[in-house]
């Protein structure tokens, strides 16, 4: 792999390591006071829906870099 490849393949990785914690982050705001103020039950809802949110949100931009690629 020559030079610039292995550049843009590097940011690349930084640019899907960034939106990963970009996405982790609003998901985590969005959610946070609701986990806060919720009963034992709705709490452990609240993780999992939180969770299957990222995942979706990563799945997408890993769509997106991909495409890029």
């Amino acid at each position: 792999m020559d030079e610039s490849k292995l550049q843009i393949y590097q940011n690349d990785e930084n640019s899907a390591a960034a939106k990963l914690q970009s996405i982790r982050d609003r998901m985590g705001e969005k959610y946070a006071a609701r986990i806060a103020a919720a009963g034992p039950l709705r709490r452990a809802f609240l993780h999992w829906r939180m969770q299957h949110e990222i995942e979706a949100e990563i799945a997408k931009a890993a769509q997106s870099i991909a495409a890029r690629l």
